[in-house]
């Protein structure tokens, strides 16, 4: 069984990768929290792998949070 559920707006987070170089680029993400059930296994691989694109430059992070 597996549920998803916004628990606020999402915020949007400017960053910038590489910054004060001539490599400098914006990335726009977003934070937010939510609420999400799934299998152990799913679990893991989403709290180890991150959500989302850009994750190998550190977006995409979860943070648990036990209810």
């Amino acid at each position: 069984n597996y549920s998803f559920n916004k628990l606020n707006e999402p915020k949007p987070v400017l960053t910038k990768i590489k910054a004060g170089t001539l490599q400098e680029t914006k990335v726009k993400g977003y934070m937010c929290k939510f609420k999400i059930k799934l299998p152990e296994e799913l679990m893991r691989v989403m709290y180890e792998g991150g959500i989302g694109e850009k994750g190998s430059l550190g977006f995409g992070m979860a943070r648990a949070k036990l209810f």
